[in-house]
């Protein structure tokens, strides 16, 4: 069990180790972890019709 001075010592290193929560953390601090919804699509209608024939075909032939 740790004394008081121990446990002091073990939450101040614990911090040290994974920083703040992410509510202390500034706004822009979170908007650089979670991204700030800057994801472009990168995809196109081409890539999801084909990919949608193959599976088609794979399923008529194995299912």
């Amino acid at each position: 069990m740790l004394n008081k001075e121990n446990q002091e010592n073990y939450y101040s290193n614990k911090l040290e180790l994974v920083g703040p929560s992410f509510e202390e953390l500034s706004l822009e601090e979170m908007e650089a972890i979670q991204g700030s919804g800057d994801v472009q699509a990168e995809t196109t209608p081409a890539c999801f019709t084909i990919g949608l024939g193959v599976g088609a075909l794979f399923s008529a032939k194995f299912c």
